[in-house]
């Protein structure tokens, strides 16, 4: 026999891991700490790893004005669709719809 529901208790949401976004300045200043410093680096080893593997375009970013980006992409690289374009995807959808079928996030990549 299994244990009856309470009724008006909410279940307890499970935890979402999430990587954290840093600033190019951030970066710069932790691998210059760590050329530094020597052996005093045990945790996040990866992502300093990571770092020192991007260490090129980390400083073009801090000398370019672009420390306190998260993301640095070069001009021309945002995915921006024309109107005519945004205007037939909406068709399309709608058209999905109209006939009953289910639209889904998957289906518009």
């Amino acid at each position: 026999m299994t244990r009856p529901t309470i009724k008006g208790t909410k279940k307890k949401k499970r935890k979402q891991y999430k990587s954290v976004r840093v600033e190019y300045g951030h970066k710069q200043d932790i691998l210059n700490y760590i050329h530094a410093a020597g052996k005093e680096r045990q945790s996040k080893q990866q992502l300093i790893s990571k770092w020192r593997a991007n260490d090129s375009k980390t400083k073009a970013a801090c000398e370019s004005g672009h420390a306190r980006h998260l993301n640095f992409r070069e001009r021309g690289m945002a995915a921006v669709l024309s109107k005519e374009a945004e205007e037939d995807i909406v068709l399309w959808i709608n058209t999905l719809r109209k006939d009953g079928a289910p639209v889904s996030r998957t289906m518009l990549n």
